[in-house]
């Protein structure tokens, strides 16, 4: 339910900034009713969005969860105890991790449904609240970003932007997943756009549905916010883009067009107000 609240606080904000399907869908008279708040949500959830504004990304057993919160009627607080297994991501040396998170269930995989020794990988932050709403360390939505240093004692760990936080694997999964995570990383952190581009492009023909739809939001955020226009004229030349890949990129550049040429009107219209 938090997240709902959130997004509900932030869509006005963050609307002109949400790719065109997500701005097409939202009718102000009719209010932000959950589907398409869970459209919105997902868009901040993607792999890419979540490799960003954890702490730390863990691949880890679960051993146990207590309710730590009151029950309310669709959420309660409860703390995962999770044996760390491989670490992908931050620094930590600890065999095992607690991290709070809400059982809420009303996404598509829920927290409640974990069941014991599920293997998970699992993506933790240290501060409280939404990491989209109070780490301003970094753009969320740019291609380079510096993360904040951790305290030298963590009190709480909490699952990054809740139940998107947490996915279950098997020895099938795990492997792809643990790659894209890598690769999202690598290429987030050395700034290549194309590098970047060409990599997604390969994630969302993956045969993993979550692996490939969320490639597609990243594919957006990638071409929207951190491309320049330089970048996605040359991205239009490849010879190989698919149809939906061309469309993509082409409103990308038509919306940086777009912003340019009214910042270049407004800046007129001061300087004759002058």
């Amino acid at each position: 339910m938090r997240k709902y609240v959130f997004v509900g606080m932030m869509c006005g904000a963050m609307l002109g900034a949400c790719p065109a399907y997500a701005k097409e869908e939202f009718h102000e008279e009719e209010g932000y009713h959950e589907e398409r708040a869970f459209d919105f949500f997902r868009w901040k959830t993607s792999l890419g969005q979540l490799c960003k504004t954890s702490d730390i990304i863990i691949v880890g057993k679960l051993k146990g969860r207590k309710l730590t919160g009151k029950k309310m009627s669709i959420c309660a607080e409860t703390a995962y105890t999770f044996q760390v297994e491989r670490v992908l991501d931050g620094n930590t040396s600890a065999r095992t991790i607690v991290v709070h998170g809400f059982e809420d269930g009303l996404d598509e995989f829920t927290l409640y449904e974990l069941k014991t020794n599920s293997t998970c990988v699992v993506f933790c932050s240290h501060k409280e609240g939404y990491p989209l709403s109070d780490k301003s360390d970094f753009d969320l939505l740019s291609l380079s970003f510096e993360k904040a240093k951790l305290p030298w004692r963590v009190s709480k760990w909490l699952i990054t932007m809740n139940d998107r936080g947490v996915i279950q694997v098997d020895g099938e999964t795990a492997e792809a997943y643990e790659q894209a995570i890598k690769g999202h990383l690598e290429y987030i952190r050395s700034k290549d756009v194309f590098g970047y581009f060409d990599f997604l492009r390969g994630l969302s023909k993956s045969n993993i549905e979550r692996i490939r739809r969320d490639a597609l939001e990243d594919l957006h955020s990638l071409t929207r916010y951190s491309a320049s226009e330089d970048n996605l004229e040359k991205i239009l030349g490849y010879p190989d883009l698919t149809g939906e890949e061309k469309a993509v990129v082409q409103e990308s550049l038509d919306i940086q067009r777009a912003w340019k040429r009214r910042a270049e009107e407004a800046k007129k219209e001061r300087e004759e107000k002058e």
